[in-house]
């Protein structure tokens, strides 16, 4: 088994202020396939880069219209519960299979099943 591979399966960001973070190639979603979102229309994709692009004109709400009007239902709600990004906030990886986001080795030997065939590494 490689280690990159199974580290690469249960990595994800944790927002901070979003500036870092690509909506659509990054893993930043929790309960999303590959912790990423599913894109429904080309144009999102050439519009929205940031997941600082999410939030409403005074930087530190989502802007629910749009999150709602770009991605699938279940896909919406499930960032309308992540906190908004926060100005001056570093955007972190962070380790999923962990509820502090802390890796450690025991985490993949303890649950290497729970990672193959799961989902995709992220590049």
């Amino acid at each position: 088994m490689k280690v990159r591979y199974v580290l690469r399966l249960g990595l994800r960001f944790q927002i901070g202020d979003g500036n870092n973070i690509d909506i659509w190639e990054s893993p930043w979603i929790p309960r999303a396939p590959n912790y990423k979102p599913y894109c429904c229309f080309e144009d999102d994709r050439r519009a929205l880069k940031k997941v600082r692009d999410l939030c409403g004109v005074a930087g530190n709400q989502w802007d629910v219209k749009l999150i709602r009007q770009t991605f699938q239902p279940m896909q919406a709600e499930e960032i309308l519960k992540l906190k908004a990004p926060v100005t001056g906030k570093s955007d972190q990886l962070i380790w999923h299979q962990c509820p502090k986001g802390q890796f450690s080795v025991k985490h993949i030997l303890a649950g290497k099943e729970i990672f193959i065939g799961t989902v995709e590494p992220f590049r």
